[in-house]
């Protein structure tokens, strides 16, 4: 086992060479050792599989003859973990170069099969590659990540403001509303999904969503303010209302309606 390793350098991938023999890490430690990438070793699976444990590894070059545990297990034991479970394996053996040992290595899971000795011309760009595959993977996995935890906060404003807000399509129908606008409004979110705009809102009086100033104002890009407007709840009671309506980037081919809830205001004022 060699002294202690370094962990690996932020934004550069990392490979995991696992072989019993030391000369064999020494001179595969050599040969790819680069400055974009960090080179690990181990001289067993198990050794292997605690550096798994303990780093991301974004690809391991694992001999399939060594003692106590074959590369063949390591690799299956990857294979059931979520977390190396996409760790790609590249198989290097000098005896099972037998059909059979082959198709047991691609059966574990492994990208590639080699027998030493083998080509460093030809390891060097599959080395390359994959790396350069899981690196894309891991950009794409951030960027999922940072997506959702976005998509977590937005839910989270939106679910707890004390305004309530309605996202109204081009034409007037409810595609949104949150849990604000579901109390204002006396009605259930899944009530007010696909109902009409225009069904709860009292004033101004609007009869036609086709030609009403909000619309136009959508259409023009503008942001259009109501102060002294209401609407009617689900069981028929008037409510006091400010409104505020903004276009959504295009796209989304709809608007933003924030309603502040005017008797509350005066309440608090009083």
């Amino acid at each position: 086992m060699e002294c202690a390793q370094s962990p690996p350098a932020e934004g550069r991938s990392t490979l995991l060479i696992v072989d019993d023999y030391p000369e064999n890490l020494i001179s595969m430690r050599a040969l790819l050792q680069r400055q974009d990438w960090q080179v690990m070793t181990a001289a067993s699976g198990f050794e292997a599989l605690s550096l798994l444990l303990e780093h991301d590894i974004d690809l391991v070059l694992l001999d399939v003859q060594m003692p106590g545990m074959d590369g063949f297990e390591v690799a299956r034991l990857m294979r059931g973990s979520q977390r190396t479970r996409l760790t790609p394996i590249i198989f290097l053996t000098a005896n099972e170069q037998s059909q059979d040992a082959v198709i047991k290595g691609y059966a574990s899971g492994a990208v590639d099969y080699l027998f030493k000795p083998f080509d460093p011309q030809i390891l060097k760009p599959k080395v390359q590659a994959l790396l350069e595959h899981q690196r894309n993977r891991r950009a794409l996995q951030r960027l999922s990540h940072d997506l959702e935890v976005a998509r977590a906060f937005n839910a989270s404003v939106l679910d707890n403001a004390a305004e309530g807000i309605l996202v109204v399509d081009e034409g007037g129908q409810i595609r949104f509303a949150n849990p604000a606008m579901s109390r204002l409004l006396n009605a259930t979110v899944q009530e007010l999904q696909g109902r009409a705009f225009l069904d709860f809102l009292q004033k101004p009086h609007i009869p036609n969503w086709a030609t009403s100033d909000l619309l136009a104002g959508y259409e023009r890009g503008e942001t259009l303010r109501l102060h002294d407007a209401s609407l009617r709840t689900a069981p028929g009671q008037l409510v006091p209302v400010a409104l505020s309506c903004a276009p959504l980037p295009a796209e989304q081919h709809a608007m933003v309606v924030t309603v502040l809830d005017m008797s509350v205001v005066r309440h608090l004022h009083q």
